[in-house]
This record gives C-alpha cells, structure tokens and sequence, in this order.
C-alpha cells in the first residue's frame, strides 16, 4: 500500500486485519475512517492514528474520545481536533492548554469556561 487511504478501496477482510490497519493509519492516520469498526475503538490503534495526523480523532470509537491521553496525543498535533474530544476533555485545562499551543483557534471548540480563562 503506498497510500493509507487505500484502504477505503479494499476487501473488507483487509480492512478488519490488523496489521494491514495499522500499515494504513501510520501512513494517513485519517485512513481510520475506513478501518473496521473493532479498530476505531483500539487504542493502540487509534493512537498510531492520531500521532501521524491529529484530526484521525474524528473517526475514533466513543469509548476512545474520553480518553484523555488520546486526546492529549491529537491535540498536540492538531490543536482543532479538540472538537471531537468528549465534552469533558473539552474543560480539561491541560488539553484545551495543548490544542491552543498548537493553534490558538482550538478555543473554538473548548468549553466556554476555558474561553474565559485562557482569554
């Protein structure tokens, strides 16, 4: 594969296999939009994805979105990924510290209490 959006062309069977998901993500993080959904939800998976491109955060599992080290590790990247971090991440003052580091835009999607508090 010389493109992990490939996999959005692929057999389901290729994008239910690990490894081959894995290959994928650390090419395009975003390709986790077409992974199989068990993976959506794997954080080990969902973390290869969001360190190669941040905004892959949008296509993680809801289990995955309250996790705040994941979190962390896509807003670092990508600040205005904090848009998809649950609504909790979205007050937690190291995370929303993090997006707006990394773009100071990311406070558009932070809770409105860290709107104040930053700016």
């Amino acid at each position: 594969m010389q493109d992990g959006r490939e996999i959005e062309y692929a057999d389901i069977s290729f994008r239910s296999d690990r490894d081959v998901v894995l290959v994928a993500v650390t090419q395009d993080g975003r390709a986790l939009e077409y992974a199989d959904e068990k993976f959506r939800s794997n954080r080990y998976v969902v973390v290869t994805a969001v360190t190669q491109d941040g905004l892959a955060l949008q296509y993680a599992g809801m289990s995955i979105l309250s996790d705040r080290d994941v979190v962390l590790a896509a807003v670092t990247l990508d600040g205005p990924a904090l848009n998809w971090a649950h609504w909790s991440l979205a007050r937690d003052c190291g995370v929303v510290s993090a997006a707006i580091t990394e773009n100071p835009e990311a406070i558009l999607y932070a809770d409105e209490e860290m709107y104040h508090r930053f700016f």
